[in-house]
């Protein structure tokens, strides 16, 4: 089989088709709203720990959101037909739209912090409410028997990587590519 033929047979892959989906519309979305940014005054100036030497936009974790919720939403579309979509979210895609709700809090907590520092405190309190009701709706480390230690190891678990993830916003590039690579790796995982 020749190198384009064996490339192409992952196109058959539904899982496929929504990674190449999220990853066009990250390519496409993010230039775009970094001409915004720039057009509307969306901008990190050098100061204290962020040490850039030209100003750099906000936007670009809206980008990577739009993205991923655009993946979703392309993921929630390859359900049987005859099923109905409502019935998806509340059953079968709970987890899925807990996480992409979940996601959106975060994002826009992000943009405000961009706009006007929201203190640490009250970011860890979101994160940490966010994984809370993240739990409930499924998203958990299902690891022991006891659903108290499940609870405290998935809320630290979300926390500890969104946290993680936050703190890679000194440096331009940094916090996007890192998404990318953790969520091909997870994809690699999950598709397995």
């Amino acid at each position: 089989m020749d190198p384009l033929s064996r490339a192409l047979r992952f196109t058959n892959y539904p899982q496929f088709k929504v990674l190449l989906l999220a990853w066009v519309a990250a390519l496409v979305l993010i230039p775009l709203l970094i001409r915004i940014a720039f057009r509307i005054g969306a901008l990190d100036f050098r100061h204290s720990y962020k040490k850039h030497a030209n100003p750099v936009p906000f936007l670009g974790g809206l980008g990577v959101y739009l993205a991923f919720a655009l993946a979703v939403f392309s993921a929630a579309s390859i359900i049987p037909k005859d099923a109905d979509l409502g019935t998806f979210i509340v059953g079968e895609g709970r987890q899925l739209f807990a996480i992409l709700a979940a996601a959106f809090i975060i994002m826009v907590l992000g943009l405000l912090d961009d706009f006007r520092p929201v203190s640490a405190p009250m970011k860890l309190c979101f994160i940490i409410l966010m994984s809370y009701l993240l739990f409930q709706s499924g998203v958990s480390l299902d690891t022991f028997r006891s659903a108290g230690i499940n609870l405290a190891l998935s809320v630290l678990w979300i926390t500890w990587l969104t946290s993680a993830t936050n703190s890679l916003d000194h440096m331009d590039g940094a916090c996007a590519g890192t998404a990318a690579v953790s969520c091909l790796f997870t994809f690699l995982f999950a598709w397995d």
